[in-house]
């Protein structure tokens, strides 16, 4: 993750490094900063569609089946 927040300084809108990021937080089980980061993904780059899914993934994770199904559409 060092690496990905190092490239964050560089270049703040890196919308991948955004989402690498958000892919860690995920499998820490952090929600919170993980959306954070899919969301900053997702305005810095919003033709790219794995951050949607994974955003989706977290939603359905937490139970907010409105805003999972939003991810999909």
């Amino acid at each position: 993750m060092a690496a990905y927040k190092r490239a964050l300084r560089l270049q703040p809108n890196e919308s991948s490094a955004h989402f690498n990021i958000a892919i860690t937080y995920t499998k820490l089980n952090n929600d919170k900063k993980a959306v954070h980061h899919l969301q900053k993904s997702i305005i810095n780059q919003p033709e790219y569609s794995s951050p949607y899914l994974v955003l989706g993934e977290v939603h359905r994770r937490n139970g907010h089946r409105a805003q999972e199904l939003y991810m999909y559409i």
